[in-house]
Protein backbone atom coordinates (compact mmCIF):
# COMPACT_ATOMS: atom_id res chain seq x y z
CA UNK A 1 0.00 0.00 0.00
CA UNK A 2 2.92 2.69 0.69
CA UNK A 3 4.22 1.20 -2.53
CA UNK A 4 1.24 2.53 -4.04
CA UNK A 5 0.48 5.73 -2.38
CA UNK A 6 4.06 6.62 -3.21
CA UNK A 7 3.82 6.17 -7.07
CA UNK A 8 0.06 7.80 -6.95
CA UNK A 9 2.24 11.16 -5.23
CA UNK A 10 4.94 11.14 -7.31
CA UNK A 11 2.68 10.57 -10.66
CA UNK A 12 0.56 13.61 -9.39
CA UNK A 13 3.47 15.46 -8.86
CA UNK A 14 5.04 15.17 -12.07
CA UNK A 15 1.57 15.53 -14.00
CA UNK A 16 1.51 19.15 -12.20
CA UNK A 17 4.99 19.81 -13.14
CA UNK A 18 4.36 18.73 -16.57
CA UNK A 19 1.48 21.09 -16.86
CA UNK A 20 2.93 23.90 -14.94
CA UNK A 21 6.22 23.70 -17.40
CA UNK A 22 4.00 23.29 -20.50
CA UNK A 23 2.37 26.70 -19.54
CA UNK A 24 5.41 28.19 -18.74
CA UNK A 25 7.65 27.41 -21.55
CA UNK A 26 4.28 26.73 -24.34
CA UNK A 27 6.15 24.37 -26.55
CA UNK A 28 2.98 24.81 -29.18
CA UNK A 29 4.58 28.14 -30.10
CA UNK A 30 8.02 26.91 -31.05
CA UNK A 31 6.48 25.53 -34.60
CA UNK A 32 6.54 26.71 -37.82
CA UNK A 33 3.87 25.93 -40.22
CA UNK A 34 1.94 26.75 -43.10
CA UNK A 35 -1.59 26.67 -43.67
CA UNK A 36 -1.90 23.39 -45.39
CA UNK A 37 0.08 22.03 -42.34
CA UNK A 38 -2.21 23.62 -39.66
CA UNK A 39 -5.47 22.62 -41.70
CA UNK A 40 -3.71 18.72 -41.68
CA UNK A 41 -3.72 19.03 -37.66
CA UNK A 42 -6.67 20.13 -37.56
CA UNK A 43 -8.52 17.72 -39.40
CA UNK A 44 -6.23 14.68 -37.17
CA UNK A 45 -8.08 15.92 -34.49
CA UNK A 46 -5.81 16.12 -31.71
CA UNK A 47 -6.60 15.61 -27.85
CA UNK A 48 -6.95 18.32 -26.02
CA UNK A 49 -7.82 18.47 -21.66
CA UNK A 50 -7.98 20.27 -19.08
CA UNK A 51 -6.15 19.53 -15.10
CA UNK A 52 -8.82 18.21 -13.82
CA UNK A 53 -9.73 15.38 -16.15
CA UNK A 54 -6.11 14.64 -16.28
CA UNK A 55 -6.33 13.99 -12.12
CA UNK A 56 -9.57 11.88 -13.23
CA UNK A 57 -7.90 9.93 -15.22
CA UNK A 58 -5.17 8.70 -12.88
CA UNK A 59 -8.12 7.93 -10.52
CA UNK A 60 -9.85 5.80 -12.72
CA UNK A 61 -7.11 4.38 -14.07
CA UNK A 62 -6.94 2.68 -10.74
CA UNK A 63 -8.98 0.12 -11.26
CA UNK A 64 -9.03 -1.13 -15.31
CA UNK A 65 -12.12 -2.36 -16.65
CA UNK A 66 -10.59 -5.08 -18.14
CA UNK A 67 -6.93 -6.21 -17.06
CA UNK A 68 -5.20 -7.83 -19.93
CA UNK A 69 -6.29 -4.72 -22.14
CA UNK A 70 -4.54 -2.57 -19.67
CA UNK A 71 -1.14 -4.08 -20.48
CA UNK A 72 -1.02 -2.81 -23.33
CA UNK A 73 -4.01 0.41 -23.86
CA UNK A 74 -4.50 2.87 -21.63
CA UNK A 75 -8.57 5.25 -21.57
CA UNK A 76 -8.16 8.92 -21.01
CA UNK A 77 -11.09 11.89 -21.47
CA UNK A 78 -10.76 14.37 -24.02
CA UNK A 79 -12.68 17.31 -25.10
CA UNK A 80 -14.54 17.04 -28.44
CA UNK A 81 -15.74 20.37 -30.08
CA UNK A 82 -18.54 20.22 -32.17
CA UNK A 83 -20.23 23.31 -34.28
CA UNK A 84 -23.66 23.79 -33.87
CA UNK A 85 -26.22 26.82 -34.11
CA UNK A 86 -29.00 28.62 -31.81
CA UNK A 87 -32.07 30.86 -33.10
CA UNK A 88 -31.25 34.22 -32.10
CA UNK A 89 -34.43 36.88 -31.13
CA UNK A 90 -35.03 38.64 -34.04
CA UNK A 91 -35.71 41.80 -32.05
CA UNK A 92 -31.96 41.62 -31.50
CA UNK A 93 -30.91 42.10 -34.83
CA UNK A 94 -33.27 44.26 -35.74
CA UNK A 95 -34.86 41.75 -38.46
CA UNK A 96 -38.36 40.48 -39.10
CA UNK A 97 -36.71 36.60 -39.24
CA UNK A 98 -35.02 34.79 -36.91
CA UNK A 99 -31.44 33.85 -37.49
CA UNK A 100 -29.02 31.06 -37.20
CA UNK A 101 -25.93 32.08 -35.05
CA UNK A 102 -22.68 29.46 -34.37
CA UNK A 103 -21.73 28.15 -31.41
CA UNK A 104 -19.13 25.55 -30.01
CA UNK A 105 -20.47 22.80 -28.23
CA UNK A 106 -17.37 21.19 -26.36
CA UNK A 107 -18.36 17.68 -25.37
CA UNK A 108 -16.17 14.97 -22.85
CA UNK A 109 -15.29 11.66 -25.06
CA UNK A 110 -13.54 9.19 -23.78
CA UNK A 111 -10.57 8.04 -26.27
CA UNK A 112 -8.50 4.66 -26.32
CA UNK A 113 -4.85 4.77 -26.90
CA UNK A 114 -1.56 2.40 -27.23
CA UNK A 115 0.27 2.14 -23.83
CA UNK A 116 -0.14 0.01 -20.59
CA UNK A 117 -1.94 1.23 -17.57
CA UNK A 118 0.62 1.24 -14.94
CA UNK A 119 -1.23 2.57 -12.35
CA UNK A 120 -3.93 -0.11 -12.57
CA UNK A 121 -1.81 -2.60 -13.03
CA UNK A 122 0.20 -1.35 -9.65
CA UNK A 123 -3.10 -1.68 -7.70
CA UNK A 124 -3.85 -5.14 -8.91
CA UNK A 125 -0.27 -6.19 -8.36
CA UNK A 126 -0.50 -4.82 -5.09
CA UNK A 127 -3.61 -6.47 -4.33
CA UNK A 128 -2.94 -9.99 -5.17
CA UNK A 129 0.31 -9.38 -3.19
CA UNK A 130 -1.81 -8.66 -0.10
CA UNK A 131 -4.06 -11.76 -0.87
CA UNK A 132 -1.56 -14.17 -1.00
CA UNK A 133 -0.06 -13.24 1.91
CA UNK A 134 -3.20 -13.24 3.67
CA UNK A 135 -3.74 -16.67 2.55
CA UNK A 136 -0.56 -18.53 3.98
CA UNK A 137 0.45 -21.87 2.78
CA UNK A 138 -1.84 -22.13 -0.23
CA UNK A 139 -0.62 -18.88 -1.91
CA UNK A 140 2.85 -20.52 -1.98
CA UNK A 141 2.65 -22.58 -5.12
CA UNK A 142 0.94 -18.84 -6.52
CA UNK A 143 4.27 -16.78 -5.50
CA UNK A 144 6.76 -19.36 -6.65
CA UNK A 145 5.36 -18.93 -10.18
CA UNK A 146 5.59 -15.01 -9.95
CA UNK A 147 9.16 -15.81 -8.64
CA UNK A 148 10.13 -17.68 -12.06
CA UNK A 149 7.99 -15.79 -14.21
CA UNK A 150 10.37 -12.89 -12.94
CA UNK A 151 13.46 -14.94 -13.62
CA UNK A 152 12.12 -15.88 -17.16
CA UNK A 153 11.08 -12.27 -17.85
CA UNK A 154 14.15 -10.09 -16.79
CA UNK A 155 15.81 -12.98 -18.95
CA UNK A 156 14.45 -11.92 -21.95
CA UNK A 157 14.53 -7.94 -21.31
CA UNK A 158 18.09 -8.62 -20.80
CA UNK A 159 18.09 -10.35 -24.60
CA UNK A 160 16.15 -7.21 -25.92
CA UNK A 161 18.48 -4.61 -23.83
CA UNK A 162 21.38 -6.39 -26.13
CA UNK A 163 20.12 -6.15 -29.44
CA UNK A 164 18.05 -3.22 -28.77
CA UNK A 165 20.83 -0.18 -30.33
CA UNK A 166 20.35 -1.94 -33.79
CA UNK A 167 16.50 -2.01 -33.92
CA UNK A 168 16.54 1.76 -32.54
CA UNK A 169 19.21 2.51 -35.09
CA UNK A 170 17.06 1.27 -38.04
CA UNK A 171 14.11 2.83 -36.82
CA UNK A 172 15.29 6.53 -36.79
CA UNK A 173 17.13 6.11 -39.51
CA UNK A 174 13.74 5.55 -41.53
CA UNK A 175 12.34 8.30 -39.80
CA UNK A 176 15.32 10.87 -40.70
CA UNK A 177 14.77 9.34 -44.49
CA UNK A 178 11.14 9.84 -44.72
CA UNK A 179 11.53 13.96 -43.52
CA UNK A 180 10.98 16.61 -46.04
CA UNK A 181 12.60 19.05 -43.74
CA UNK A 182 14.64 17.65 -41.40
CA UNK A 183 15.52 21.03 -40.19
CA UNK A 184 11.94 22.07 -39.93
CA UNK A 185 10.98 19.07 -38.09
CA UNK A 186 14.24 19.93 -35.89
CA UNK A 187 12.47 22.87 -34.81
CA UNK A 188 9.09 21.45 -34.35
CA UNK A 189 11.04 18.86 -31.79
CA UNK A 190 13.24 21.68 -29.88
CA UNK A 191 10.11 23.03 -27.82
CA UNK A 192 8.95 19.74 -26.83
CA UNK A 193 12.40 18.14 -25.95
CA UNK A 194 13.42 21.50 -23.89
CA UNK A 195 10.17 20.89 -21.68
CA UNK A 196 10.54 17.07 -21.34
CA UNK A 197 14.25 17.36 -20.41
CA UNK A 198 13.76 20.17 -17.58
CA UNK A 199 10.38 18.18 -16.56
CA UNK A 200 12.75 14.97 -16.06
CA UNK A 201 15.24 17.01 -13.92
CA UNK A 202 13.14 18.53 -11.92
CA UNK A 203 11.18 16.00 -11.43
CA UNK A 204 14.40 13.67 -10.69
CA UNK A 205 17.18 15.91 -9.34
CA UNK A 206 14.72 18.00 -7.44
CA UNK A 207 11.12 16.69 -6.00
CA UNK A 208 12.39 13.04 -5.98
CA UNK A 209 15.76 13.86 -3.38
CA UNK A 210 13.25 16.00 -1.35
CA UNK A 211 10.77 13.45 -0.97
CA UNK A 212 13.83 11.28 -0.08
CA UNK A 213 15.70 13.09 2.36
CA UNK A 214 11.91 13.92 4.15
CA UNK A 215 9.81 10.83 4.33
CA UNK A 216 13.06 7.96 4.12
CA UNK A 217 15.75 9.96 5.47
CA UNK A 218 18.34 8.51 3.27
CA UNK A 219 21.24 9.75 1.35
CA UNK A 220 19.48 10.26 -2.26
CA UNK A 221 23.29 9.74 -3.90
CA UNK A 222 24.05 6.31 -2.01
CA UNK A 223 20.57 5.40 -2.89
CA UNK A 224 20.93 6.08 -6.89
CA UNK A 225 24.54 4.92 -6.54
CA UNK A 226 22.94 1.71 -5.47
CA UNK A 227 20.31 1.37 -7.73
CA UNK A 228 22.00 1.90 -10.93
CA UNK A 229 21.90 -1.16 -12.60
CA UNK A 230 17.85 -1.28 -12.37
CA UNK A 231 17.72 2.55 -13.02
CA UNK A 232 19.85 1.82 -16.55
CA UNK A 233 17.53 -1.32 -17.26
CA UNK A 234 14.21 0.92 -16.65
CA UNK A 235 16.32 3.61 -18.71
CA UNK A 236 16.84 1.51 -22.03
CA UNK A 237 13.32 -0.60 -21.81
CA UNK A 238 11.60 2.58 -20.98
CA UNK A 239 10.11 1.46 -17.88
CA UNK A 240 8.27 3.94 -15.62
Amino acid sequence: MISLVYYFTTTMMAVILGIVLVVLIQPGKWMVTNIEEIVGEVNKAPCISNAIDTILDLVRSLFPENLMEATFRSHKVCMKFMNGSQSVNPDYVLKMSPEARSVFTELPEKVTSDGMNILGLVMFSVALGITISWIGEEGLALKAFFKSLEAVSMKLISLVIWYSPLGITFLIAAQIVAMKDPGKELQRLMGYMITVLIGLFIHGFVLLPILMITLARRNPITYVYGMAQALLTALATSSR
